[in-house]
């Protein structure tokens, strides 16, 4: 299937995307599928491009973000130069959903805390009521 062109139906199933996300992603400029009247025909290089698009989207970077990393790709350098733009960009992502994770961490213990605390309290208001 490497140099196979897929019909929308195909590019689908192999992504586990619907026929609306491939619209939405042609809008968008990332995927530009070759078109035999109304269909629309999807290379390898669309599929690596919606791979790339999936994968930053799994990771939390936008549509803006993932464009812009997809404007580095230069095959001149077999692709050196998007690659170095994804590692940079994937360690300041990573970076990112750390902090995140610390700060979802400790806002679960406190809340966690504040729900025993107020659990408390309100058991004491009630044995006291009875």
């Amino acid at each position: 299937m490497s140099d196979e062109l897929i019909p929308v139906r195909k590019m689908c199933a192999a992504f586990d995307v619907t026929p609306r996300a491939l619209r939405f992603y042609e809008d968008e400029g990332l995927l530009s599928p070759m078109r035999k009247g109304t269909a629309r025909w999807y290379s390898a290089a669309d599929r690596a491009r919606l791979d790339l698009v999936l994968r930053g989207r799994k990771y939390g970077l936008s549509i803006q973000e993932i464009r812009a990393l997809m404007r580095h790709y230069d095959p001149e350098t077999g692709g050196f130069t998007q690659l170095d733009a994804v590692r940079a960009k994937a360690k300041q992502q990573l970076d990112l959903l750390t902090r995140s994770e610390r700060d979802m961490t400790a806002a679960i213990d406190d809340l966690g805390c504040d729900l025993d605390t107020a659990t408390r309290w309100l058991n004491r208001k009630a044995a006291q009521a009875h």
